[in-house]
């Protein structure tokens, strides 16, 4: 049924995009930004064999124990990327359990495409998924929620999951979501030892796609300064390749906040460079982008929607100085060689995943989010003790 419904979505995704444009305003993407999501989130889904893999997997009896499978779960999802969403639904379909989802406050409608996807795939999944819409401040209705549900499934900001974790009985499977970051690193070796051009090109996909919205995408790459004339190679790289996606996968509709963020973080790095200090502009005034570099000393969290913050390093204890206020929140490390990460980094930071630059956006099936295992985090499991 969820490879079935996956094929539903890719087939229909144009059609999906009419009805998207004609009836909401203010949608998260371009039209060809939602088109390339649609592929990426239910691409991964299309083989039925794969998803019977990941379920032989991770529910198996084994021998200390059989898993005990919720029936209901409760999803209160957050964010205006609908991916996490539509991942979090699957995971509990696929357990056979039916959902009850909240949606986010900024996205009402995407649960429910999903929803009618598997219900098109198969009648009989009708009345499986209920897709529900209630204020934060609506407690009453949250414990409700909870009290039906086997299994819950939390994301949002640290506070609200956290005030959702405090009306979750102890024993009862509870998968918090909460604020996390990413980031990428490009060390001399890896910029001396592969074409620069394809591996910008694939920093680039991960720094556009979604405009940055998720919780995978970017928000700053660190690149090791040991060559300088491999750096400015892989930044000119850089910049050609956000042209080039700014015309296959243009840029999203941008709020006055937004906007204003963006314009400050311009400003600020142009009155660094006037001053006599190490920042500087690629990105033209023109571009729908922005894209600077400055010392690792300036590092700081800049905005989202497209901006291409570029920090040289020295030496990797000090990528791990300025990310330490992030400790056990970063999500994904984006590097060119995933079995040659910086064990250093990695061990200090508490990363979640790694992977390769490019694919950030695109984690496989089994992948752990914030290290829960993805069916396993809703079961409970029943000791069988012999003899």
């Amino acid at each position: 049924v969820i490879s079935r419904a996956a094929e539903w979505v890719l087939s229909n995704s144009e059609k999906i995009c009419d009805v998207l444009e004609a009836g909401v305003e203010n949608l998260p993407m371009s039209r060809p930004m939602l088109l390339e999501a649609f592929n990426n989130c239910v691409g991964r889904w299309t083989e039925p064999e794969q998803l019977r893999s990941l379920l032989r997997a991770e529910t198996g009896t084994t021998p200390i124990g059989r898993p005990r499978q919720p029936e209901v779960v409760f999803h209160n999802l957050a964010g205006n990327l609908f991916v996490s969403g539509w991942e979090s639904i699957t995971l509990a379909t696929l357990l056979g359990a039916g959902s009850v989802v909240r949606c986010s406050e900024a996205d009402r409608v995407f649960p429910s495409i999903w929803a009618h996807a598997l219900e098109a795939a198969n009648p009989s999944v009708a009345g499986l998924i209920a897709v529900c819409e209630w204020a934060s401040s609506d407690a009453p209705r949250f414990r409700i929620a909870v009290d039906q549900a086997d299994a819950i499934l939390a994301y949002g900001s640290d506070d609200s999951v956290l005030t959702l974790r405090q009306m979750v009985p102890w024993n009862k499977p509870f998968a918090a979501h909460g604020s996390t970051l990413s980031f990428a690193l490009i060390s001399a070796e890896e910029l001396r030892n592969n074409l620069v051009e394809g591996l910008a090109e694939r920093c680039a996909y991960d720094f556009a796609v979604y405009d940055q919205q998720g919780c995978l995408s970017p928000r700053a790459l660190f690149i090791e300064d040991r060559y300088p004339r491999d750096v400015d190679r892989f930044v000119d790289a850089l910049y050609s390749g956000a042209l080039l996606l700014q015309k296959s996968l243009p840029r999203g509709s941008m709020s006055l906040e937004d906007r204003a963020a963006l314009a400050r973080a311009r400003d600020q790095v142009l009155l660094d460079a006037a001053c006599g200090g190490a920042g500087r502009k690629v990105s033209s005034r023109q571009d729908p982008f922005l894209m600077t570099v400055k010392s690792i000393q300036q590092f700081s969290l800049g905005p989202v929607n497209r901006y291409f913050d570029l920090y040289l390093y020295k030496e990797i204890q000090d990528v791990v100085h300025v990310l330490r206020p992030f400790v056990e929140k970063v999500s994904t490390i984006g590097v060119a060689d995933p079995l040659r990460p910086s064990s250093e980094l990695l061990q200090a930071l508490g990363v979640s995943r790694v992977c390769e630059v490019g694919s950030m956006q695109i984690p496989p099936l089994n992948w752990c989010l914030d290290g829960h295992r993805p069916l396993q985090k809703m079961i409970r499991w029943q000791t069988v003790q012999h003899g």
